[in-house]
């Protein structure tokens, strides 16, 4: 974290600690890929940072029954414990997930969201005292006017830099927010997908801090080698979030990541391979796919 960015979490720091008056926080973790475990890391540093007692729960977890609320609250040792929402895009309505989340923050009789990229409507059935963190200052403060702007939790983290050992490294997206008929290189790796919002971040940062220069529309690759002080071309996905974030975080912050808007561009491009326990990794879901032994 640069100690310009350091403002907007004290700012966070002390607003949760108003609503929390001495109340332990219930830190409730959202479904979430590799990349999403960055914001998951950098929120524990920054509750452990700032002093505050915490328990992290899935929100998975709880929606299927394999951890009560009750259970979470004797683990507290507290009737009352703040919620805290962990941040990310997982709110994106594509996901589906609001539906689960409003019901369980009635539950709290107080709420806080963590930065985060809102989609319209976004604070409708939440209880009306909520606070929300929104991760840039444009789309998002559009959608819930009441949001207050922070950097994304990921850039709370201080990763260990370790020498690079190969010049490109692609690592875009496959999945569906990969916006349409965009091109993905050769020898891609979207390590994002190798991983979950739980997964521990040492290896995601070290198989990233190989290359001295990183292709992605990753949100996370790119924070994570912003923070490792790798080249960044910083591509959009299908909606404002990579392009906002940006401009809020990276763009003040960190001059070795371009935004960048022509995908035709990644055709010229030659990755290095990427380590060969990955290739030898891949190589074998190939097979079992196809059918071989």
């Amino acid at each position: 974290m640069k100690p310009e960015m350091k403002p907007c979490f004290d700012a966070l720091a002390n607003a949760l600690h108003n609503v929390c008056n001495g109340r332990p926080v219930v830190l409730f973790l959202n479904h979430g890929n590799w990349g999403d475990s960055l914001i998951r890391e950098g929120a524990e540093a920054f509750l452990n940072n700032y002093g505050f007692r915490y328990y992290m729960v899935k929100v998975f977890d709880v929606k299927k029954g394999k951890v009560s609320l009750q259970q979470v609250k004797e683990r507290l040792s507290h009737s009352d414990p703040v919620a805290v929402f962990n941040g990310g895009g997982s709110y994106d309505p594509r996901y589906n997930r609001l539906p689960f989340l409003r019901q369980l923050a009635l539950e709290f009789s107080s709420n806080v969201f963590l930065p985060a990229s809102y989609p319209k409507g976004m604070s409708d059935g939440f209880p009306e005292d909520s606070i929300y963190y929104a991760r840039d200052k444009g789309q998002s403060l559009n959608n819930v006017s009441e949001a207050r702007f922070c950097h994304d939790m990921a850039f709370f983290i201080n990763p260990n830099n370790t020498s690079s050992t190969r010049k490109v490294g692609a690592f875009m997206r496959e999945d569906g927010e990969r916006p349409k008929h965009t091109f993905i290189p050769l020898r891609n790796r979207d390590i994002s997908k190798e991983g979950r919002a739980h997964t521990p971040v040492k290896r995601f940062l070290r198989e990233i801090s190989r290359y001295e220069t990183i292709y992605t529309n990753r949100l996370h690759v790119c924070i994570g080698a912003a923070l490792l002080g790798r080249r960044v071309h910083f591509f959009p996905n299908d909606y404002f979030k990579n392009e906002m974030v940006f401009e809020a975080s990276m763009k003040p912050n960190y001059p070795n990541v371009i935004f960048e808007r022509n995908y035709d561009q990644l055709a010229g491009i030659s990755p290095d391979q990427h380590s060969f326990v990955y290739r030898f990794k891949n190589l074998k879901k190939k097979k079992g796919a196809s059918g071989d032994t």
